[in-house]
């Protein structure tokens, strides 16, 4: 994999991790590092499970050795961000 491939799949992985805190509601104050994993592993686990379920790709992406389906990336971001979130309390503050 080039550093271009390399450079390309984080941003893609922090896009997918951002859009994906903000599609659950559950934005977490965090470093860009936990955003990064969040939204790699998300993409990964949203590929994954459409092609489980057999639905199809509907815009892909090929970075590297990697082939993401942009739209499922973006699901499966957002629905381990939420469960993610579950294990996080929300700060409750008095207005």
């Amino acid at each position: 994999m080039s550093v271009e491939s390399l450079l390309v799949l984080l941003l893609f992985s922090a896009i997918c991790g951002v859009i994906g805190q903000v599609i659950s509601g559950r934005w977490q104050r965090g470093s860009i590092g936990a955003t990064l994993l969040i939204g790699f592993i998300g993409a990964l686990f949203g590929t994954w499970m459409a092609a489980f379920v057999g639905l199809p790709s509907l815009v892909v992406m090929r970075i590297g050795i990697f082939t993401f389906s942009v739209i499922w990336s973006l699901l499966g971001a957002a629905m381990l961000m939420g469960v993610v979130g579950l294990f996080y309390r929300r700060p409750y503050y008095a207005y």
